[in-house]
């Protein structure tokens, strides 16, 4: 075997650290299964109310080609929402998908991190239709895709800002080691021949 520089096994490192479909595991677990956003003031006047219920499909994370940023994340949410006015209620159904980038550090004393860029409204792609005759007659689908797209931005941005989150993001190696060599997964020792 050849040596291996120090930058080079740091790189694997991280590679081996984060890869792409264990990303996206953890981000799945950290968003959950479903959102619930609302309810909300929509419409001329606040008038009406809204309320969003999201069910998260399955994330996604590719390669980033912006040298600054390692891995890009895709997260897809199947909405349904409801508009509460006047007693009367229309519903629309539609999707969401959240977009961020994610760096990984070595970090003293020796820790991978996870940094999460900050969602932008550009990271945030919605598309709401109405389903039925009232929520046509409304017609405030316009209205509502910024109201959800916003709620939504505030939301992701939230969750990534939270303790349980950033608590997610750092990986102890020394930690990771102690576990293997205690579950005897480090070091393999072949069985002894029997003579």
């Amino acid at each position: 075997m050849s040596a291996l520089p120090p930058d080079e096994f740091a790189d694997q490192v991280l590679i081996a650290a984060a890869p792409p479909e264990r990303v996206g595991e953890v981000v799945a677990r950290l968003v959950g299964d479903e959102i619930k956003i609302g309810p909300m003031p929509v419409g001329r006047g606040e008038l009406a109310s809204a309320t969003a219920i999201g069910r998260r499909a399955a994330v996604r994370v590719a390669a980033c080609a912006d040298p600054d940023w390692h891995q890009v994340v895709t997260v897809p949410i199947d909405l349904s929402v409801s508009i509460d006015m006047a007693g009367r209620t229309a519903r629309y159904r539609g999707t969401v998908e959240v977009r961020t980038r994610l760096r990984l550090q070595l970090e003293r004393p020796c820790t991978v991190t996870v940094h999460v860029d900050r969602v932008a409204p550009d990271d945030v792609q919605t598309s709401v239709q109405a389903i039925g005759l009232p929520a046509r007659v409304l017609g405030w689908v316009g209205g509502i895709q910024e109201t959800v797209a916003q709620q939504v931005l505030d939301y992701v941005n939230d969750l990534i800002s939270s303790p349980r989150f950033e608590t997610a993001l750092h990986i102890d190696v020394p930690a990771l080691l102690e576990r293997a060599w205690e579950a005897d997964l480090v070091v393999v020792v072949p069985e002894a021949d029997e003579d």
